[in-house]
């Protein structure tokens, strides 16, 4: 089967397919997807951000030798930006940020559109409790992700121009397509509130997080006590050794309870297995987000986005650079219910 791949000619090169087999000087547009055999000359260049079917991705001014892809790169010349998501929260968090102007405008176009005082919410004598509300977290980490990012382009120029990837924690994720230019500033702003306002209307049941057992040990104690893992923060390592894999789970407020009294009285707490019950006001990222998942999805189909071409963009439900337009609408909303 003949690849889907659009390459622009060069006067040192030409493209075969199956194998494909890139020439000294040819170039690939953004966006192409290469076969998984695909051989590429030793001075070949590749525009950002071609993607395998194996989701390996392709650099400019990379060379490729072998399969899969192996590339031959400076890490020093590559840099990905990670915006963070709730729980970064502080009251104070604006203050070394508010004095850039770019990043004030920010501020002020969000608080005008919001009709709330950002500024005010964050400041230094804040009610820190009352900023854990999704409704107010949400928009308010997503404000401070995308100001610091303002921030950052002025005071480390040089690395930031260097910049070929990003992504973000869950809300966090809403940020970094919002930095690669995929959804404007406004749009994201719109999305954003109809996530926080979703995700509190369905919210009600509890989070705890759970150290020092298997990813399948925590699955089978997931089926046990009826709640689902939400978020993988650390897993784990090749030799085996699960002391510092940390998963946060989601459930009814009253299996929840039961699990982390079942961790913190029964046998796992011998072995070092801890848990604790977060300071949250929902089961976020499990199907008990299914309405939440639904509004957010009516508003997504309405809003505009582009494939951003200058950077690659992780998703939290796969791991992975997003490949087109039609993937971010298809897994953003599903990132909702998903393990992130």
């Amino acid at each position: 089967m003949t690849p889907n791949i659009h390459a622009h000619y060069t006067d040192h090169g030409v493209l075969q397919f199956c194998p494909v087999k890139l020439e000294d000087g040819c170039e690939i547009n953004p966006g192409s997807t290469l076969m998984p055999l695909t051989r590429y000359g030793k001075h070949c260049r590749l525009r950002p951000f071609a993607v395998t079917v194996k989701g390996q991705h392709c650099e400019e001014r990379t060379e490729y030798n072998g399969n899969p892809c192996k590339a031959v790169k400076s890490l020093s010349e590559k840099v990905a930006v990670l915006f963070g998501g709730q729980g970064a929260q502080y009251p104070g968090m604006l203050e070394n940020l508010i004095n850039n102007r770019s990043a004030r405008e920010l501020l002020e176009i969000a608080s005008e559109t919001l009709s709330m005082n950002i500024k005010e919410i964050c400041s230094p004598s804040s009610d820190a409790k009352a900023m854990q509300d999704t409704r107010i977290t949400q928009i308010i980490v997503f404000v401070a992700d995308l100001m610091a990012a303002e921030v950052m382009r002025q005071k480390v120029a040089v690395d930031f121009n260097k910049v070929v990837a990003c992504a973000g924690f869950s809300l966090g994720e809403m940020s970094a397509l919002c930095f690669s230019g995929a959804i404007s500033f406004n749009d994201s702003l719109r999305l954003v509130k109809t996530r926080a306002d979703a995700m509190a209307e369905a919210s009600g049941d509890a989070m705890c997080n759970i150290k020092g057992l298997s990813r399948k040990n925590t699955e089978a104690l997931c089926s046990r006590f009826c709640c689902q893992i939400a978020n993988v923060i650390c897993c784990d390592r090749v030799d085996g050794d699960c002391s510092n894999n940390v998963y946060v789970l989601a459930g009814t407020t009253e299996r929840i309870d039961f699990f982390v009294n079942h961790i913190c009285n029964d046998v796992e707490a011998g072995n070092g297995v801890t848990a604790r019950k977060l300071r949250t006001s929902g089961a976020f990222h499990s199907t008990m987000m299914k309405k939440a998942q639904a509004k957010f999805r009516r508003v997504l189909a309405t809003i505009k986005i582009t494939f951003p071409e200058n950077y690659l963009v992780y998703s939290n439900v796969t791991g992975l650079p997003y490949r087109s337009e039609a993937e971010i609408r298809k897994l953003l909303p599903l990132q909702l219910i998903s393990p992130v």
